[in-house]
């Protein structure tokens, strides 16, 4: 009887140790499978390498826009100091270091990648010990490098302006004013329109005059009218008034924007919803002069066209008397400049200036000039 007990408790103890093993094991199957997956979520990587006084750039907290050298030296001086107070203390965060030693430190991270084996699109999360700053994440050098680009930028604006102001010295743009509205604008609702001289505009259509995009009707309207408002006697066609097709909506909408036929009528063509040319009508010297910014002959014979469809009767009968002049002055370079060399050529008219060859980098110039522009008057209104 007690031989039986005894065998009975070694069975339950047997079957204790049993769960007890089983218990271990699969707990520590299981830890191994959290620590694998969680590594390949978040795998470490570090790399040590030496920063010398060199490669620092400027203090974010302090200057992010250094609108000249001087300013730069002065900021990069007061980061210096900082990171001599702080023996090596300093939170990484406050800093820019150089553009060329922020890609060193992608081009490493990267290699480190290669090297633990990881694929490009795995998360791994690579921290780059700065001598005399400390850990630094991998990804911070990405903005670093965009800061860099920024100011690069912000730079390019500066001579940008002092350009315009030596070679024309007509209205300068405000590379901060620029910046700041622009940025408003973008966290406009798309649905809230800005009332630019007796027009709404959908901020995206002003956003366009920031990049190398092609400007539709709401841009050339707007920056035309600009225009009128600076000159007198000075009359613009809403160029949605000639692609309605509608000769009698067209002559009321000529009738309209025109007022009286004096001065100057400026008519923006839109060529086929893809392309702009431009006719100015000098009503009192008897004078039309056509401008394609390709210098098409199909172009041209389209323009010449249009002006005796819908602008020759209110001519009659001096209609022949008219001096017709096919400008040849200016030609673009790209496909998607065409609205910047028409308002150009017509601000170069208006203000009697000369027609001078217009590069890319110039188109950009004037891109930023003319958003100035308008950006003026929407600073009257709360954007």
């Amino acid at each position: 009887m007690k031989s039986r007990k005894k065998a009975s408790k070694n069975e339950c103890g047997w079957f204790c140790d049993e769960i007890l093993t089983f218990v271990v094991c699969y707990g520590l199957l299981w830890f191994v499978v959290v620590c694998f997956v969680m590594n390949s979520l978040c795998h470490v990587v570090k790399m040590r390498v030496e920063l010398d006084e060199a490669t620092f750039g400027m203090l974010i907290s302090r200057v992010v826009y250094a609108h000249n050298e001087s300013e730069y030296m002065m900021a990069k001086q007061v980061l210096m100091d900082k990171v001599r107070e702080a023996s090596g203390k300093c939170d990484p965060r406050r800093y820019v270091f150089s553009k060329e030693f922020s890609e060193v430190c992608v081009k490493h991270v990267t290699k480190l990648k290669e090297h633990e084996g990881k694929q490009a699109h795995d998360e791994v999360e690579a921290v780059v010990e700065v001598a005399s700053v400390g850990y630094v994440e991998a990804a911070a050098f990405a903005v670093m490098i965009m800061v860099h680009d920024k100011r690069k930028c912000i730079v390019g604006v500066q001579e940008a302006l002092r350009w315009i102001r030596a070679t024309e010295g007509a209205v300068c743009c405000d590379a901060n004013m620029v910046d700041k509205m622009t940025h408003r604008l973008q966290k406009i609702s798309l649905f809230q329109m800005v009332p630019v001289h007796g027009q709404l505009l959908a901020p995206s259509e002003l956003l366009a005059f920031r990049e190398s995009r092609w400007l539709n009707d709401v841009c050339i309207y707007g920056m035309l009218r600009k225009f009128q408002s600076l000159h007198r006697d000075v009359y613009v066609i809403n160029p949605n008034v000639l692609a309605t097709k509608d000769h009698a909506e067209i002559r009321r909408g000529i009738v309209q924007s025109c007022h009286r036929l004096s001065g100057t009528t400026i008519v923006p063509v839109n060529i086929g919803s893809v392309h702009w040319a431009v006719v100015v009508i000098d009503w009192s010297g008897h004078v039309i002069r056509f401008f394609d910014p390709t210098q098409d002959r199909r172009v041209y014979d389209e323009l010449k066209q249009l002006v005796k469809d819908h602008f020759a009767t209110f001519m009659a009968p001096r209609f022949p008397d008219y001096t017709q002049i096919t400008d040849e002055v200016l030609k673009q370079q790209d496909v998607f400049n065409c609205g910047i060399f028409v308002i150009r050529y017509v601000e170069a008219y208006l203000q009697k200036l000369e027609f001078e060859h217009i590069s890319r980098a110039d188109c950009q110039l004037l891109r930023l000039r003319y958003l100035s522009m308008l950006l003026e008057d929407c600073g009257k209104h709360s954007v």
